[in-house]
Formats: C-alpha cells, structure tokens, sequence
C-alpha cells in the first residue's frame, strides 16, 4: 500500500509539470505560400496572424507582380525549392519596420529595392538579388542598426550614383546611433555606368562594428565608401575580401574620431581608373586610432592612401603586404600625419613594387613623438622624378626613425632612393642600418638644414646615386652629429655632395667606401653668396675612389670660407687627393694613404707631417740571412719615421707582391707586414705593389744549419722491447730523409714529414748501458751537413715463477707441485733450469716451451713444508726466487692383520700397512692385545710388513681375541680385531684359521718394529712375495 502511494504521488507531480510546460510553450504559426497567393495575401497573414512567431514560406517555383509587403512584426520569409521573385521593374519588395525579420534563400529581380529596413535584429542570407536602384536599404531615423547579418548573397544593382550603392547604410548627421552589421561570404556588384557603389555607408557621428569577411564586391565607382567621421570606440574589420573598384577600391573616411580600431587582413584590393585608390583612409583630427594592414594584395595607382593630419596616438601598423602600384606620377604608399603626436608607423616584410614615382610616402611635418619603423621592406618603383622612400618631416620635435634590412631600388628617370626632409627639427634621432638603397638621381638625399640636437646615423648601408651617392643638406645646424659608418656609398658626379647655405659642424664619415665613377669623391658648395664653414668634422678610416676627379674637392666654397676638418688614416684613390686652397683652417690630413708615394702633385692648399707610403723595409738585419730564417718587412709605412704605426686604422685593403716570382698578399690584419721564411739560398728578390705605387728590393742567404733532437722511448728499455727512436729538425724546409744507426744497426732514408718530425721502431737485442744512436744528414743546396748521437739503457728483464700445491695434501698420498716461469711481462721463459727445493730436497728441473715445470712428492710427514723456486737468471733475465709454504694433514692408512696357527700351538700374527697409494708403510708401529692384554708391538719393515709369536703356553684353549691399535702422528689408525680358536696343543694341523677375523676400521696409523721368531721372518717374506697364507683385511 506504501508503494502504492508514492507512486500516485510521482505521477501527479510529472503531470502537473507536463501542464505547466504546455501553458508557457511559444506558439509559431508557419505558411507555405504558393504563386497563387498575392501581394495582399501576403500582407493579411503578417498583419492578422497572432502566432508568437511567423514563418512564410515560398514553395512555388515562381512569384510575379507582387507590390511592396510592409513587414511590422518578426517574421520569417524563406524560399523552398528556389523561389523566384520578379517584380514589375520599379518600387520596393520588402519594407521593413520592425526587429527580428529574416530574408532566406530567395531570388529576387525587377525591383528598385528588394529590401527596406529601419530596423534591427536583421538576418539577409542565401539570396540571389538583382535590382535597378539599391538593393538593400538600411535607413535609421536616429535608431540603432544593430545585429544585422548580411551572409551567403549574391546582390547585383545596376545603380549609377555615387551617393549611394548595391547596399546602402544611413543614419541622420551626428545621431549617435549604434551600428553593428556583417558582411559574410557574400558577392556585391554594382555594375552602373559610372559612379556605382558595392556598399555605400553615409554615417555622420554614429558607433560601428563593421565586419567584412570573405565577400567579393565591386563596384563601377567604388567597391566599400564608408563616410563615417565623428565616431567614437568603432571597430571596422575587412578579412579575407576581394575588392575591386574603380575609383577606389575602399574608400574609408572616419575623421575626427576617437578609439577606432581599422584592420584589413588577407584581402585583394585594387582600384582600376588611372587615379584610382586601393585603399583611401581619413583619418586626420583623430584620437586612438589603430589602423593595421596585413596580408593584403593592393593594386592600383594610389594603393594605400591614409590622411592622418592633427590626429593624436595614432598607431599605423603595415605588415607582410604586396603592393603593386600602376601610376605614373602616384605613390603606393602615401601617409600625411602632419601636426600629429604620439604617433607609431611600423612598415615591416611588405613588398611594394609597380609604375609609382613614390614607393612609400611619409609626410610629418610640425609633428611631436613619432615613431617610425622601416624594417625588412623590398621596394621596387619605376616611376620617374619621385622617390623609393621619402620622408618629410619638418619642424619636428623628439622622433625617432628607424630604417634596418630594407631593399630600396628605383629605375625611373631621376628617382631618389631615400629622401628625408628633416629640417627645422629638434631632438630626432634617424637610424638608418643594414639597407641596400638605390636611386637614379641620388641614392641619399638628408636635408637636415637649422636642426637642433638632433642624431642621424648611417651605419653599413649600400647606397648608390646615379648622380650623387649622399646628397647631404646640414649647414645651420647645432649640436647635430651627422654619421655615415661602414657604409658603401657610390655616385657618378659625386660620391658625397654636401651643399651648404650656412656654417656646418659635427659630420663624421667612418670606414665608409666612397666610389665617385666620375667626378669626385667629397664636394663641399656653398649655395649663397656668403662664406660658409665647416668645422668639428672627421673624415677616417674611409677609401675614397675618385680617378677622374678630387679625393676631397673644396674649391667651389665660397671665398672666405674656413675649413677645420680631421681627414686620417684614408685610402684615397683619386687624380687630385684633396684640394682645400685657400680654406685651410688648422685642419689635419696625416696618416693618410694617397695612392702613391710622390703626394706632391695630390695635395694642394695643406702640407702633412706624416702620410704612407709603399716601402719595403726590413725590420731586422740582414745580414748573415739563412736559408729557412724568419724575415719580417713592413710593406706600408710613414714617411719620416718608416714604421707601421697606426696601420690598424686604415681601411681594410691588400698589398700584393711577389717574392722570387711567388705572389703574395698582405693586409691590414698583417699590419702590411710580409713574414716569411727564407725560400731559397743565394739572391731572393722581393716587390710590393699598391694602387700606382711600386717598390722592390733583393738580399742575399746563404746555407743554413740544421740538427736533430733524439728521442727514445722508454729509455730504459728492456730487453726485447720495442722502442720508439724519434726527433724533429731545428730547421726542415726541403729535408725529406735522414740516416739513423741504432746500436749498430743502420736505418737508411727515414722520413722526415713536413714539421721535421721523423721516428722508427727498433726492438732491443742486447742489455747494456751505451747502446748508441746516431742520427746524420749529407746536407742538400739548402742546409749544411750533422750528425748528432745519444745513448740509451737496455736492461734485463725480471723473472718470476707461479708455485701450484693442491689444495689438501695428505701423508702418504703422492702430489704434483708444478708452475710457470714468466718474465715481468707475462711472456713465459721457455728452457730454463731451475731448482725447485721441496721440505730440504733439491729437485732440478727444466722449463718447457710454454716455461711450465713440475715434479711429483709424497708426503711422509704432517705439518708445514717448505718449498723455494730457484733460476739463477742469464743474460737476458734476472736472478729470481720464491719460497712459499703448504700444510700436510694424517692420511690414511690401510692395515691387514693375519693369523697364522701353528702345529705346536703356537700362533703368528702378521700385519701389512699401506698407504692410500698401495704402497707399503714402513716402520709403522702398531700395540697388540691379546685377549685385551698387551703382549707387545709390532713395526713394519721396508715393505710395510710385521709380525709377533705367541708361544703356545700364552694360549689356553678356547676362543681369543687379537687386537692391534696405533697412535701413530702421521696417519689415522683405529684398532684391528681378529678372533680365533685353539684347542690344543698336539694338533700338528697347519691351516691357517681366518675364521671370525674382524676390522672395525680399516684405516690405523702405526709405526712397526720387527720382532720375533726366525719361521716368523720366513712366513713374513713368503706373505709379502707370493701371497700364500690365506688373509682378510680387516
């Protein structure tokens, strides 16, 4: 009954949720709509139907004549088996004025409009629209547009006016609307005459969240024309897109707007009319705003245009995109952000190639903080009259500008490789490291006029100007330093020209290679009509070409003009090597290389105290000079004092020469010093060569002498040993033998290898202590005859024996003792005589021919033995001896007793003893007992036998007992039993009774005495000889 209950209860609380579940459920009503159905029939069911949700469906495989349908309330319109709608050819399908409305997977044509909307909550997927006018409206009031979904359409509209496009967004000027709508895998095209727009946006001072991804969209004006300034915290994404247009390919205006957020990632772009856009971006007046191209592909005659004048934290980030730029007189890259501030432009792996007379434009001017990164970029332009890079910043205030890695290259007519317009500034720093640059007109051009504090470093660069390599503008400046470090740096009129309107200061060229092809290598100008100077300027360590002109060409500076320069420790290579007449102020032109020793006709206007020159000096005697001896000549030297100092600090060239017809070179990293060993004796001749400059000068060597170290190894040796005779030559040039006599033993032509090292194998024969080594040369063209002797020890080798004893050795059991004689090597000494001494016996033995010996001994004691191991040693071995004791325990003896009766009654008792061998005992005495009373002893003899007689009278008759025992030290014995019986005394019978003779223990240890009667000593030799009496061990 209890289950019952719960079970009724369970399921009336099932039921009741059931019933709840019922009451709150949505109700949707869904309609399938045939081509039988109309305008109003549409209209009717969206204004009568009270289903909490609507779904319309179109079934039909064509729908006709259908007016405007006015959606107000949430609906969803969606096509089944490809619907398509064609409209009488004007006026709007759709007009939406409500949220939550979904457009599916219709076609849609003959329309000004298919789709109306002031709305949000907006779903556009899967349809095939094409109208006259736009194709989709979205017009906001001042209402919000948010979470509409444009995705998966194909949209063609043949509207030819600019203001407007295939799908156009509005919202009234500075409404504050928010608008948030996806473009997804769609494909928009406006296709109008002329002035067609894919999507056009007119947005004045509302909040965006655009997203385009993955759409194809084009347009006969523009493909995406987005006005949309004054906005605050907007995001516009565009990834994945194709986008074509005529005049632009987007056109994105957001000024004065702040915290926006651009980024285009993976996109084709190209704008096609001869003053077409990729990309036009407006962003001047703007605060936070962050811009970032990555990954794109951009074509068009103006690529990416962004206008970012006055704005403020500006962050413009230019990565990993190709851009093709197919103007004439155009830029692929152009960037205004004149009067902006805290601003960071980062060009990084981009590719910029194309028709464009400016690869990459950056305009700055009046700016304060910015941060500019050129890092990785290849820019190839052909255009003419323009520039690869060109920056221009003027009047501005604490910037840094960064150039590493770049490859910079243009072709057209009188192109700049890099131009930087910096003037007027005031703490800039530009960084210009690692690039390779290339300009038709110039490779260079700085214009740096009046700036303040300022640092401009070019540090290994490869700069090249078809006119001027470095055009460099710097006068008027103050506390400016101006470095070209490392770089190579190549024009055709001149290498480095420097025109200067006012006074210049603070310029240092480093190790650089300047190459004038024509003119000269530095030029100094003065542009006005006033005398300009240069001062606080260091030009070191550099190589100057400049064959048809000056090295340093100061002539065309204005008369009164003052120059005060530190020129060192160059290579000049040049008609004239500098020509300062007349402007000379205290400046210095030592320690410099002028391409020949006569400077006479190269300098003009200044003397040196020291400069280089090509001279070969030795910097250690000759005289007495012998073949294979190190000489040292410095090569490059000053002329007053004729050493090398300071070479170090030239630039890293070579001096060639050769010596006796051999070439060498030496460079800076020699310090110009040529060492070598003497090559030849008699007349050596040696020249140098450098640029136009020639010297030669000749000595005589004569032989020189050599000798030989020896080495033996081990010394001592032993006999028998192989030893290594080795040594090196003092002086081996040209040695390729020597003769070496070891003992006696000539070894003809040993090689000797190219460090003089020579060695052979010798094995020794004999001990001594004056075995002696010769080593000599016949002497050759080159070295003088030697001979050079040493000695070394042979000696003898030990010797030593192994002694093997088993491990248990009995008295009385026969062993064998043998060993091994080795010497210290473990090589066995075969044939050897030696004595071995076993316990006081001397055993004289000889080795076999692996140096083994032995010998067998019996034991005939316990206790400890004695044994020595005797070789008297020879010529070739030592004395050697080795004792070492072993441990003897009792062995066993085995005992036989007989008992032999005689006719008078008498009895003979006979004992025999062997060992564990069989062989007999001898003197081994055992006790008798006769019926438990001692009657005597007995002691065997040499054949280990014994006997006792008993008379007869010691015998009553009956049964008897004999027993014999031995306390014996050397071997084990227990006591032997034998019983008998005797009768009486007539009984002339002569068996042997054996009858009940016994042996508790076999084994006894006994020394015997012979005693007895003469028949006993008969009947002993007859036992031992022949056996005959009948016996038992016992």
């Amino acid at each position: 009954m209890f289950k019952n209950k719960r079970f009724m209860s369970f399921s009336l609380i099932v039921l009741a949720i059931l019933v709840c579940f019922t009451l709150s459920s949505v109700s949707a009503g869904s309609y399938d709509f045939t081509n039988s159905s109309n305008t109003q029939d549409f209209q009717n069911l969206i204004d009568n139907d009270i289903d909490d949700e609507l779904e319309i469906n179109l079934t039909s495989g064509s729908y006709t004549n259908l007016g405007q349908i006015n959606i107000t309330r949430n609906a969803t319109i969606q096509g089944k088996n490809n619907p398509v709608i064609t409209g009488p050819g004007s006026g709007i399908l759709f007009n939406i004025t409500t949220p939550n409305v979904r457009i599916i997977n219709l076609t849609i044509i003959g329309y000004d409009t298919a789709i109306s909307s002031n709305s949000s909550d907006l779903t556009i997927m899967g349809n095939n629209i094409t109208t006259s006018g736009i194709s989709i409206n979205l017009t906001s009031s001042g209402e919000d547009l948010t979470g509409i979904s444009i995705k998966d359409n194909i949209i063609v509209s043949s509207i030819a006016n600019s203001d407007h496009g295939a799908v156009f967004v509005h919202a009234p000027d500075y409404s504050g609307a928010v608008i948030d709508v996806s473009f997804i895998n769609n494909n928009i095209t406006s296709n109008g005459t002329s002035n067609s727009n894919g999507v056009r946006f007119y947005t004045i001072g509302c909040s965006f969240d655009l997203i385009f991804e993955n759409n194809n969209i084009t347009g006969t004006y523009s493909s995406v024309y987005l006005i949309t300034d004054s906005s605050n915290n907007s995001q516009f994404t565009f990834n994945n897109n194709n986008i074509t247009g005529a005049t632009y390919g987007v056109y994105l205006r957001a000024r004065s707007s702040n915290n926006t957020n651009i980024t285009f990632t993976n996109n084709n772009i190209t704008g096609t009319d001869a003053y077409g856009y990729g990309v036009y971006l407006g962003a001047s007046d703007t605060n936070n705003t962050n811009i970032t191209f990555t990954n794109i592909t951009a074509t068009s005659t103006y690529v990416v245009y962004l206008v970012a004048d006055r704005s403020n934290n500006l962050q413009f980030t230019f990565t990993n995109n190709n851009i093709t730029g197919t103007g004439s007189s155009t830029y692929s890259v152009y960037l205004s952000a004149s009067s902006s501030n805290n601003s960071q432009f980062t060009f990084t792996n981009n590719n910029i190639t194309g028709t464009s007379i400016y690869g990459v434009s950056l305009s700055a001017s009046s700016s304060n903080n910015l941060q500019f990164a050129f890092t990785n970029n290849s820019i190839a332009v052909t255009g003419s009259y323009g520039t690869g890079v060109s920056l221009s910043a003027p009047s501005s205030n604490n910037s840094q500008f960064t150039f590493t890695n770049n490859n910079i290259a243009v072709t057209g007519s009188f192109v700049y490789g890099v131009s930087l317009f910096v003037n007027l500034v005031n703490n800039v720093n530009i960084t210009f490291t690692n690039n390779n640059v290339t300009g038709t007109y110039e490779g260079v051009y700085l214009y740096a006029l009046s700036s303040n504090n300022s640092q401009f470093t070019f540090t290994n660069n490869n700069i090249t100007g078809k006119d001027d390599g470095v055009s460099l503008y710097a006068s008027s400046s103050n506390n400016t330093n101006i470095t070209f470090n490392g770089n190579s740096i190549t024009g055709v009129d001149y290498g480095v020209y420097v025109p200067l309107n006012g006074n210049v200061s603070g310029v240092s060229f480093l190790n650089n290679t300047v190459n004038a092809t024509s003119g000269n290598g530095f030029y100094f100008y003065t542009i006005g009509s006033a005398p300009t100077n240069i001062s606080d300027s260091v030009i070191r360590g550099n190589t100057i070409y400049a064959v048809n002109g000056a090295g340093l060409n100061f002539t065309r500076l204005f008369a009164g003009s003052r120059v005060n320069v530190t020129v060192e420790y160059n290579r000049i290579i040049s008609l004239v090597g500098v020509n300062i007449t007349g402007y000379n102020d205290n400046s210095s032109f030592d320690h410099n290389w002028w391409g020949v020793n006569d400077i006479s006709n190269k300098i003009f206007g200044i003397d040196t105290n020291n400069h280089y020159i090509l001279n070969i000096t030795n910097s250690s005697s000759l005289d007495d000079v012998h073949f294979g001896d190190i000489v040292r000549f410095y090569l490059l030297v000053l002329n007053t004092t004729l050493n090398n100092s300071g070479v170090e600090n030239l630039p890293d060239f070579v001096i060639n020469g050769t010596l006796n017809n051999v070439d060498y070179v030496v460079s800076r990293d020699d310090g110009f010093i040529y060492k070598f060993a003497v090559p030849k004796v008699g007349n050596n001749t040696l020249n140098a060569s450098l640029d136009a400059a020639y010297n030669i000068t000749s000595f005589i060597a004569t032989k020189a002498s050599t000798n030989s170290t020896i080495v033996v190894n081990p010394n001592p040796a032993q006999i028998g040993e192989n030893v290594t005779v080795s040594g090196v030559l003092a002086n081996h040039t040209g040695i390729g033998f020597v003769n070496v006599t070891v003992d006696g033993t000539l070894f003809a032509n040993v090689t000797v290898d190219v460090s003089g090292y020579w060695e052979l194998n010798y094995t020794t024969n004999r001990t001594g202590t004056d075995l002696e080594v010769i080593v000599s040369f016949a002497g050759n063209e080159n070295y003088t005859s030697f001979t050079n002797t040493t000695n070394f020890n042979v000696t003898k080798l030990g010797a030593n024996s192994t002694v093997n004893i088993p491990r248990t050795v009995k008295t009385g059991k026969t062993i064998t003792i043998d060993g091994v004689l080795v010497d210290e090597n473990g090589n066995p000494i075969a044939n050897a005589p030696i004595n071995v001494t076993v316990d006081g016996k001397v055993y004289s033995l000889t080795t076999d021919s692996n140096g083994r010996w032995s010998l067998t001994y019996k034991p005939t004691h316990t206790g400890n033995v004695n044994i020595m191991v005797d070789y008297a040693g020879n010529d070739k071995y030592f004395i050697y001896t080795n004792t070492t004791t072993f441990n003897v325990i009792k062995g066993e003896a085995i005992v036989d007793m007989d008992v032999v009766k005689n006719s008078d009654g008498s009895v003979d008792v006979i004992v025999t003893v062997t060992d564990e061998d069989g062989d007999p005992i001898c003197d081994y005495k055992v006790t008798v007992d006769l019926d438990g009373k001692n009657i005597g002893n007995i002691v065997t003899n040499f054949l280990g036998v014994g006997g006792i007689h008993i008379p007869s009278n010691e015998l009553s008759d009956g049964k008897h007992v004999i027993t014999v025992l031995s306390d014996n030290l050397n071997y084990y014995s227990d006591p032997v039993s034998v019983e008998f019986e005797t009768q009486n005394k007539d009984n002339d019978n002569n068996d042997t009774n054996n009858t009940n003779k016994t042996n508790n223990n076999p084994v006894a240890s006994a020394t015997m005495k012979n005693t007895g009667m003469p028949i006993i000593a008969i009947i002993l030799v007859l036992i031992s000889m022949f056996g005959i009496i009948l016996r038992r061990k016992t």
